[in-house]
């Protein structure tokens, strides 16, 4: 189970505590109920018997748990080696040695086990899905039935963007497996079940109950999260398990945690459905996962910029730039327009569109909404494959080129770095993040001054954005030159966009 940092604060427990025992009291010192309020009580009686279990979970337990399964792994840890004697000819102890009885060759280490986790059987034939990370750091993978019978899994196929693998079983027998759900019919307050094998623990699996808390949640993890958080209690072990609605469906797979102590408390998430789902089938059938590419550096939109384009909110994605030769240069797509729909889905914010287009089945020609010039404009375009090379290829520039783009500046006391592709990928920046980054910033100097760090990224100054180096020490110049004190700068930190005046001294 992945754990996320985070600090809780005890004053929102008291006053849950002291909301409870203020209910309890009025309660016990209401006077004898009048008619009226017998017919409320009444009626809130019906109304909770229709949303709670009326017998509680047990039978829909008792048949999808038959399909949960236990993963184990096991192999040479990677830091253990054959440990010997070896000293330079003419050293002291090699005589020594040498009057030691010979004996046989260091043994190899052994294997042993590495890790647990959990997962599910979506078929008949025995494929299991699982997280990457359960099973990433072995060499072999048992899975345990809920029956106690042992399998020997073969990896299918494994995507670490967004932690999922594919394991297959071979079995004379029927196996039970569960059904996918939509998990864009799953809404704040539903019922869900969680059901895995936490810390291991023998004879069988253990279920936990909550309710929805949040969907669509972004945990930083990667480019494409899009994570259901419950309060279903989750623990170490219960990576890979599924997580249910009432209708016995799979709407997430558990992955992560928020803990400050590594245990569980009410704040877990789980990979969507229609995302697993989809990386699923493409691991099933090939062994790895393909993703679209558009070719385009990407922003959020804020009000001072929904305003400059004539936009009454802060919908879209704003296109920063577009890679020559790529798939929106051929469908006409300029900087500075803004992408509202892509093959008939609406881009609420930045971060749905790299998950949207990844899903995009590769060579399909699909419609994009977009807004130029005060205009709702809609083009036609052909989604290419993700490739390893496609980062090389969205900077622009070649290596060389970027060599110069990245030198230390003695006056901002930083070195500065063109954010591209593969700055996005080396660094673990947001994805579509556009600017530049400052790196071993000093003590002395303006960016220390001004209160920047390592690992800021500079999106804009004053009202220019700033998509290189160059372009950053341009609008720096030119500031100065007009006499100005200061100006005003956007810059990201840990995924938090925000601005400061940046003082010349």
């Amino acid at each position: 189970m992945k754990f996320l940092s985070n600090s809780f604060k005890k004053s929102a427990v008291k006053t849950i505590l002291v909301g409870t025992t203020a209910l309890a009291i009025s309660v016990v010192v209401t006077p004898a109920f009048s008619k009226k309020a017998e017919i409320s009580v009444q009626q809130a009686k019906a109304t909770i018997q229709d949303f709670a279990p009326k017998s509680g979970f047990a039978d829909l337990i008792e048949k999808i748990s038959p399909a949960v399964v236990h993963v184990a792994i096991s192999g040479v840890p990677k830091n253990t080696a054959p440990q010997g004697f070896n000293f330079p000819p003419g050293s002291p102890l090699e005589d020594f040695f040498k009057q030691i009885p010979k004996q046989d060759s260091p043994k190899k280490p052994r294997k042993r086990k590495l890790g647990i986790g959990s997962g599910f059987l979506i078929s008949a034939d025995g494929y299991v899905v699982t997280n990457n990370h359960v099973i990433d750091s072995g060499e072999d993978i048992t899975v345990t039935l809920a029956n106690n019978k042992e399998y020997v899994a073969k990896l299918i196929g494994a995507d670490k963007e967004t932690d999922l693998a594919v394991l297959k079983i071979e079995s004379d027998e029927v196996l039970p497996f569960v059904p996918w759900g939509n998990d864009k019919n799953s809404r704040v307050g539903d019922w869900v079940i969680a059901i895995g094998h936490p810390f291991g623990l023998e004879g069988g699996a253990s279920a936990s109950t909550g309710i929805v808390s949040a969907v669509g949640r972004n945990i930083q993890s990667g480019r494409y999260d899009n994570y259901i958080q419950s309060d279903a209690a989750i623990n170490r072990g219960n990576s890979g398990g599924p997580l249910f609605n009432l209708d016995g469906e799979v709407i997430g797979v558990n992955t992560a945690i928020l803990s400050p102590s590594g245990g569980s408390v009410g704040v877990g998430f789980s990979i969507s459905s229609n995302l697993a789902q989809s990386v699923v089938s493409q691991l099933v059938e090939t062994g790895q996962v393909e993703r679209g590419l558009i070719g385009v550096q990407i922003s959020p939109v804020d009000e001072a910029i929904a305003e400059s384009i004539g936009r009454k909110n802060k919908l879209g994605a704003l296109v920063e730039r577009v890679v020559p030769g790529k798939p929106a240069d051929k469908a006409g797509i300029r900087a500075g327009d803004l992408i509202l729909e892509f093959n008939g889905q609406d881009i609420v914010e930045m971060r749905n569109l790299p998950r949207i287009v990844a899903d995009t089945k590769i060579g399909k020609r699909v419609p994009i909404k977009i807004w130029r010039d005060g205009k709702l404009i809609t083009k036609t375009i052909k989604v290419e494959k993700l490739s390893k090379d496609s980062f090389a290829a969205n900077s622009g520039s070649t290596e060389s080129e970027e060599q110069k783009e990245r030198e230390m500046d003695k006056e901002l006391g930083s070195e500065i770095l063109t954010i591209t592709p593969e700055v996005l990928e080396e660094y673990g920046l947001e994805e579509g993040l556009n600017g530049v980054l400052l790196l071993n910033v000093s003590r002395e100097g303006l960016a220390a001054f001004n209160g920047l760090q390592s690992g800021d990224v500079i999106i804009r100054v004053g009202k220019k954005p700033v998509n290189s180096v160059k372009d950053f020490k341009a609008a720096i110049d030119k500031a100065k030159k007009a006499g100005a004190g200061s100006i005003a700068i956007y810059f990201s930190r840990k995924g938090e966009n925000r601005f400061r005046a940046f003082r010349f001294q």
